[in-house]
């Protein structure tokens, strides 16, 4: 579905904000999160093709930065350059931490640990993983 200008941006994942918190009008504290998303869908909200807030695509109104989004009546046009500024903060990797050559390296390791572990009849000796009382 990527590519398709109507879709909504999805955060790809949501993480606590250990930095921030949210501080309303009435002084109520909330904790802050980290929307993660795709980089097409990045650009999309730098670019005012999507809501900062909802994630609502307004392309249907023909240009970018409509004085307010459709659906949730953010202004869009007065604040979302100011907003994607403040609230930016690059990108994130997200996935493992591991390269493929660092997996393939622990397969073979495996492998070889299985091998090693083989009595002289090709046979494994395997010691339970798991004790049950």
């Amino acid at each position: 579905m990527a590519g398709d200008p109507r879709r909504p941006a999805v955060p790809v994942e949501v993480e606590d904000d250990t930095n921030n918190v949210l501080v309303r009008a009435d002084g109520e504290v909330r904790r802050h999160v980290l929307l993660i998303f795709e980089e097409e869908d990045v650009e999309r909200i730098r670019t005012g093709y999507c809501c900062i807030r909802c994630g609502e695509s307004q392309v249907d109104h023909g240009a970018p930065f409509p004085v307010n989004c459709y659906l949730c009546g953010y202004a869009m046009r007065a604040r979302q350059l100011e907003d994607f500024g403040k609230e930016f903060e690059g990108n994130v990797r997200v996935g493992p931490t591991t390269s493929i050559d660092d997996e393939l390296a622990i397969a073979t390791e495996a492998v070889e640990r299985e091998e090693w572990l083989k009595d002289k009849n090709n046979v494994l000796k395997r010691k339970p993983q798991i004790w049950v009382p």
